[in-house]
């Protein structure tokens, strides 16, 4: 996997041209982004809290003492693996992040 990460060295020296290359200036301050994923995260645990308490989340059962079982729907039987392989190409992508445009 490391083969596929752009290097330490390299990331400190063209973390502005890299982003600006992915597009990716919006996240250089990760700490905004972070802030808006904690306050989903925790309006989301509001909201199951919520739900248990009205007894109304047909995912979520608690034991008798105290654990809790988590009911999932069932996953396709064979998932697309091929979903994921335009971000992990064979062997192209270490070349490409070494090597600048």
């Amino acid at each position: 996997m490391d083969e596929y990460l752009i290097s330490k060295a390299r990331w400190s020296t063209e973390k502005e041209a890299l982003l600006e290359r992915a597009q990716l200036q919006a996240f250089a301050d990760p700490v905004p982004l972070l802030d808006r994923l904690d306050h989903t995260l925790y309006q989301h645990y509001q909201t199951t809290n919520r739900l248990q308490r009205e007894g109304t989340n047909p995912h979520l059962k608690i034991g008798r003492n105290g654990t809790f079982t988590i009911a999932t729907s069932k996953q396709e039987a064979e998932q697309d693996d091929t979903a994921l392989q335009p971000y992990f190409p064979e062997q192209q992508l270490g070349v490409l992040c070494e090597t600048p445009p």
